[in-house]
């Protein structure tokens, strides 16, 4: 729910901005009104592919991974 909420702020944001741009003149009027879009196609490219690969959004293992390894080296176990 959060992802999707996050998702629809940024393309709110990013057509606003592209809206504000195109009444300035700043850019085309049509560059304006797919300023969101042209933002937004890779990250639904990126999210359709590790959805097609049944992949989480996020790897949290290899963040974890090399912290627990730190830890390991520097407090000893008991047993020994």
């Amino acid at each position: 729910m959060i992802l999707a909420i996050a998702i629809y702020v940024m393309y709110f944001f990013a057509n606003t901005f592209g809206k504000n741009l195109a009444e300035e003149s700043s850019i085309t009027a049509f560059l304006g009104s797919w300023v969101s879009a042209i933002i937004m196609v890779p990250i639904a490219i990126l999210l359709t592919r590790r959805a097609t690969k049944d992949k989480g959004l996020f790897n949290i293992s290899s963040f974890l991974q090399p912290i627990t390894n730190f830890f390991k080296k520097i407090i000893p176990k008991k047993g020994k």
